[in-house]
């Protein structure tokens, strides 16, 4: 079972291993260095803006997390050299909506495909379950066709849209057997499985 505040090794389906750890103050650094290592684009679609450094107040909201209300993990290359951050994900509770939490995950390019994102939902479902959460939600631009790909695998519900955005929502499993049988599902599936041995 993991631990809120332990960080653990875990390979990844592409025969690579990862360590993924708690979110720090102490990982500003690393944020802003990871910043720099996404395209342009994926910038865009992870922060709605054009971005090329985060501001001091970003990054102690980033990193300066009670791992309750505002959860954060990130994960770092054990195949490289030096251990670099390749990705962070979160949740962030949503006070007017109890049980369901704001979610957001980002993979450096170089790392996408890797088997990372799938990592990052099943150890996400871990640590919600845990807090009791029943929902995940977000934001995701009308134009961004590949998450919205991947929204529609783990049959994500549009709560409400704009010419900009679209708000979507899923149910958090409730059990193992509780993951959408989409190549997806059966991956977050399989990564929490292991995440629970």
């Amino acid at each position: 079972m993991i631990r809120a505040k332990a960080a653990f090794r875990v390979p990844l389906a592409d025969g690579g291993d990862v360590r993924l750890h708690p979110i720090s103050p102490e990982d500003a650094p690393g944020l802003q260095a990871g910043l720099q290592r996404l395209s342009p684009l994926s910038r865009y679609r992870r922060f709605g803006r054009p971005l090329s450094r985060f501001s001091a107040e970003e990054l102690r909201y980033l990193t300066a997390v009670d791992q309750r209300r505002h959860v954060a993990w990130g994960a770092r290359d054990l195949t490289g050299a030096g251990e670099k951050g390749i990705g962070v994900a979160r949740f962030v509770h949503l006070e007017d909506r109890p049980g369901t939490a704001e979610i957001a995950l980002t993979v450096v390019d170089a790392h996408q495909r890797r088997g990372l994102g799938a990592l990052f939902l099943a150890l996400l479902w871990h640590l919600g379950r845990a807090q009791g959460l029943r929902r995940f939600s977000g934001q995701v631009q009308v134009d961004n066709a590949p998450m919205l790909a991947i929204l529609a695998q783990l049959d994500a519900r549009i709560e409400a849209s704009s010419a900009d955005c679209i708000d979507v929502s899923a149910r958090l499993p409730e059990s193992l057997d509780g993951f959408p049988d989409s190549a997806l599902g059966r991956r977050a599936r399989e990564a929490a499985l292991r995440l629970s041995l």
